[in-house]
């Protein structure tokens, strides 16, 4: 990623299009498929330590999140020990994210909260969006672009105003796509992929 770049203003079409070309992409949609499949339908609770093991290794595999292999085991004993955590993201408890980094350990709080967010996700969706170093820095561009106001670019590593940041995105500029479609357009951009 370039220190600096500008991006184009949000609009509809721009975002379209973006998730179009996400859409075209078999590999993409196929790791979207399979993980939404997994933590939906064949895992979709986090009470067994044999599933949630399964759900931590593909996401980290499918979607590089950097967990360790030393720390796979410590993740999903995390994440099975934390109370009421299938009914916090049925809720869409967004301070899940957080805890989860701690329970994963206070050196592991900025690395893994990747893995974290995405964890949620692939539960809700329509609550969590994925927190990716790619978007970050779209959304740190678009602070220095004055496109997002009143948030400081530093302050994007909480998965709180990550979030906040996204969803002033979708109210300033009018965007209707949920979390899920936000993202792909967000991470193609910062990945630089451009259109034609």
């Amino acid at each position: 990623m370039k220190n600096s770049t500008t991006y184009s203003v949000p609009n509809t079409s721009l975002v379209s299009n973006y998730i179009a070309k996400w859409n075209a992409d078999p590999i993409l949609v196929g790791n979207n498929k399979a993980l939404d499949k997994l933590f939906a339908q064949v895992y979709p609770t986090n009470t067994a330590v044999e599933e949630v093991l399964v759900k931590v290794i593909t996401l980290n595999c499918l979607f590089s999140t950097r967990v360790l292999d030393k720390d796979i085991q410590t993740v999903t004993a995390c994440i099975v020990g934390i109370a009421n955590m299938d009914a916090r993201l049925k809720a869409g408890d967004i301070s899940l994210v957080k805890e989860l980094c701690r329970a994963f350990g206070q050196s592991k709080l900025k690395e893994y909260q990747s893995f974290a967010s995405k964890y949620c996700a692939f539960h809700n969706p329509d609550a969590f969006p994925p927190y990716d170093r790619f978007v970050r820095f779209v959304l740190q561009q678009y602070c220095r672009q004055k496109v997002l106001k009143n948030i400081k670019i530093t302050s994007l590593d909480d998965y709180n105003v990550y979030v906040y940041a996204i969803d002033q995105l979708k109210k300033q500029y009018g965007l209707n796509p949920n979390y899920r479609e936000l993202d792909h357009w967000l991470w193609l951009m910062g990945k630089g992929v451009t259109l034609p």
